[in-house]
């Protein structure tokens, strides 16, 4: 029995080729995606008191030409040249110009807080002013129907326990005239007392919480150990130190239900 030699087809081979380029091509192009993602990343770098950026690899990206640089956020990075700051891109192309007096980077809800004028606003990535805020609140929630809940923090500390020790001093003050006969001196003791090596030292952080419109006027005015809900419905529920108070309307104006 002859024992006939194995030959591939012409159009086999060709179609077997055919895969193994596409298989390769494919391979290739997710590599270079996946450099791609390992040096997108820009980290900002000093040089000669001025910033600008590097990749992961250490190449200089963006020149060192500005007097601050913040990390990139949403594609873009605040800087600041000539006591203004501005926004750009990863390639270096400022997309908000150089006007303004402070700014911070941009949120995942694509807003950032700028300083202009003495006044804070929130902007968007076309620098169209979302918000004005008349106040400096430590956080604001991201705005719908040009609403927002915003919020101020403080820390109060308390001492309790350990000993308790007392001073005193006195005070003298006089009245009339000496040169009459009918000056008066009355003498006052004082007493101070202070707590020295507290057993215990207690943290409360207090929330205050409102709701302001897009001029920063505020519909539901702040107020200690106060906080806010926003519904579904876009009602705003109201608790006063964790106990619910009410809901209220977009408007401000306190619901019956």
């Amino acid at each position: 029995m002859k024992t006939k030699n194995f030959q591939p087809s012409l159009r086999g081979t060709k179609q077997s080729t055919f895969n193994f380029r596409l298989v390769l091509f494919i391979v290739l192009i997710l590599c270079s995606f996946g450099g791609m993602a390992q040096t997108d990343k820009l980290e900002t770098f000093e040089q000669n008191g001025k910033h600008g950026f590097k990749n992961q690899s250490g190449r200089i990206v963006i020149q060192p030409i500005y007097d601050y640089a913040g990390e990139f956020s949403e594609g873009l990075a605040v800087v600041l040249k000539n006591e203004k700051c501005g926004f750009i891109d990863k390639t270096g192309k400022e997309v908000l110009p150089f006007i303004y007096d402070g700014g911070s980077y941009f949120r995942n809800d694509g807003l950032a807080i700028i300083i202009q004028n003495k006044k804070i606003k929130l902007i968007d990535r076309t620098g169209n002013v979302v918000f004005t805020l008349r106040k400096n609140y430590d956080h604001i929630d991201s705005p719908i129907d040009d609403i927002a809940i915003v919020s101020n923090y403080k820390i109060k500390t308390r001492n309790v326990g350990g000993s308790v020790t007392s001073t005193s001093y006195t005070t003298s003050s006089s009245t009339g005239s000496r040169y009459f006969g009918d000056q008066k001196t009355t003498t006052t003791i004082h007493t101070t007392y202070s707590i020295s090596n507290p057993t215990h030292t207690y943290t409360d952080l207090i929330t205050s919480q409102g709701v302001i419109d897009k001029i920063g006027r505020e519909i539901i005015p702040l107020k200690d150990r106060q906080t806010i809900i926003r519904h579904e419905d876009g009602t705003f529920e109201v608790f006063d130190n964790g106990k619910s108070i009410g809901f209220y309307d977009k408007a401000g104006k306190k619901l019956k239900k």
